[in-house]
């Protein structure tokens, strides 16, 4: 009998699930929802404009951006400069 000499990847070998640009997105997603939940704490009236119009239009934007997040996945391939690093040359080197 042989054994399988795989093991399970190890957290380090995966990588991470998010990148850096996830989190942004995120975490201004979040700030979105929490400023439309403001607006409509500190207007403080059931039928205003802010109640009624603004708030919920941040808050469902809010939510859009969080789920964006969620589900694109950005290129965080960056140069300390901000260009992207190449991985592979397009073009073949035939001489």
């Amino acid at each position: 009998m042989s054994r399988k000499s795989e093991h399970p990847k190890k957290r380090s070998e995966t990588g991470v699930l998010f990148g850096r640009m996830n989190y942004q997105w995120a975490t201004a997603g979040c700030l979105l929802v929490f400023s439309g939940f403001l607006a409509m704490y500190l207007e403080n009236e059931v039928y205003g404009w802010i109640s009624l119009n603004l708030s919920p239009v941040l808050i469902l934007g809010g939510y859009g951006m969080v789920l964006y997040a969620i589900i694109k996945k950005f290129d965080d391939r960056q140069d300390k400069n901000g260009s992207m690093s190449k991985t592979k040359d397009p073009t073949p080197d035939n001489g």
